[in-house]
């Protein structure tokens, strides 16, 4: 029974696509993404795990601009301390301004994902897409997510 469950068990985990996203790896982040939604993955829970991540770097985020030490704010980030050094260099990849977009861009994504007429891995490639693209600010075109049209 054990082996069984070994055996099915995933090539790549949603924890190494959150870690891509996390570096600003488009390439590595869309393979990994392809991959986990060919093993099954639902595409919200993808998201979710995904808002997870911003939450803990918004949260982060606020303590290290305050100034306080990473290992301070470590204390405030539930997660296991062998995965934090790693964690804080993602973070210093990003901007408060770009860990509010991200959140943006996920609740547009969710929005999709749960009415629009977008296929879920056409919706979550592209917010991989804008969150990994080297330039925040400048706006793609030929893609748009309707929730965030009427909020510019």
């Amino acid at each position: 029974m054990v082996q069984q469950l070994i055996a099915g068990g995933r090539s790549h985990s949603i924890f190494e696509l959150v870690r891509a996203v996390g570096e600003k790896n488009l390439k590595r982040s869309l393979t990994l993404l392809s991959s986990l939604l060919e093993e099954g993955e639902h595409p919200l829970f993808i998201l979710t795990m995904l808002t997870r991540q911003w939450r803990l770097m918004a949260t982060a985020r606020e303590g290290i601009d305050a100034g306080k030490s990473e290992t301070a704010v470590g204390k405030k980030v539930p997660m296991p301390p062998s995965l934090l050094p790693a964690f804080f260099k993602q973070l210093r990849n990003w901007k408060e301004s770009e860990i509010r977009r991200a959140f943006d861009l996920s609740l547009a994504a969710d929005s999709q994902l749960k009415g629009g007429r977008q296929s879920a891995p056409q919706v979550l490639e592209m917010l991989l897409l804008d969150l990994c693209r080297p330039h925040p600010t400048s706006q793609r075109t030929g893609y748009t997510l309707p929730f965030l049209e009427s909020r510019s």
